[in-house]
């Protein structure tokens, strides 16, 4: 076994020096052939792109958040090697659906001890983006926005929440699928390749992330639980109920909105769209889980 690890020292609240130390002193204590590799924001995917055409890595580990393991999977996907996760995010929305252990140390033992494999659909919107967890245009990626442009903390986020929803901005939409053509209006749509948010607010119950297949669910309208369960959230629209939704599931699907929407995908903005073409990627994303995924066969 021989691994990359690719750690993102500001992922979450950006205070990770001590665990850094702690997983060098774990490859030490266990004789591994570990590189580690920080992110610096400056040439990151020339470099990882390098390291790991010219070596023979068995694995390559994302310690960071959604995004962070959302680009890393690019390079598993590209040299064909299981991705590990270590979760250092905010949400960590990914770990939490498949079972990864929330403690980054209890990760990383997990990549080095198990032998479970789960295979990922890869979607992708517009022919440019993969992603492997879920994208969302309006409420979600809007309050994103906000907490990006402001002061991070709990508080803070509650405050963005409670704005963004009692915002109340809705938009017309076209969903076409092979199956199917719907209208209507909503302040939120899914693209979901998985049955829940990082707090564990379920979106589907009808999500499998390795089916072929991928849920698009519309928010026809969306209202605060509590202002206590926002904070809890932070970034993350897990205290959203689910109220009034409509599920479509397709391998592909055109979205068309009548007016440009921000969108994000895992977690990472992509900018305001106002057609979105969705579809199943060729290659699976391989991940290393264990015994208490809940997609294993």
């Amino acid at each position: 076994m021989k691994l990359l690890l690719i750690f993102n020292p500001v992922a979450g609240d950006g205070n990770h020096d001590e665990l850094l130390q702690d997983l060098k002193i774990r490859v030490k204590e266990q004789d591994l052939h570990c590189d580690i590799f920080t992110t610096s924001g400056n040439n990151d995917a020339k470099e990882i792109d390098e390291k790991l055409r010219s070596s023979d890595y068995t694995h390559v580990i994302a310690a960071g958040g959604d995004g962070t393991i959302s680009e890393v999977a690019k390079y598993s996907r590209k040299y064909d090697m299981p991705l590990g996760i270590l979760p250092l995010g905010t949400s960590n929305g990914l770990a939490r659906d498949l079972c990864i252990p929330k403690d980054p140390l209890q990760a990383f033992q997990l990549i080095i001890d198990s032998d479970h494999l789960i295979h990922l659909d890869t979607l992708i919107a517009n022919d440019n983006y993969p992603f492997i967890h879920l994208g969302d245009v309006g409420a979600n990626a809007n309050l994103l926005a906000r907490n990006e442009a402001t002061a991070s903390g709990k508080l803070r986020s509650a405050i963005n929440a409670f704005q963004e929803l009692h915002s109340n901005e809705y938009f017309s939409y076209r969903i076409r699928t092979e199956e199917e053509e719907l209208e209507g209006s909503a302040n939120m749509i899914s693209f979901c390749n998985a049955k829940r948010y990082g707090t564990g607010i379920p979106l589907t119950k009808k999500g499998q992330p390795n089916d072929g297949l991928f849920e698009l669910v519309v928010f026809k309208d969306i209202k605060i639980s509590t202002l206590l369960n926002s904070a809890l959230a932070a970034i993350d629209s897990g205290f959203l109920d689910q109220i009034d939704t409509r599920v479509i599931i397709s391998n592909a699907a055109t979205v068309t909105l009548n007016a440009p929407q921000l969108m994000q995908l895992d977690g990472e903005l992509i900018g305001e769209r106002k057609q979105i073409e969705l579809k199943i990627g060729e290659d699976k994303t391989t991940i290393v889980c264990n015994q208490n995924c809940p997609y294993l066969p």
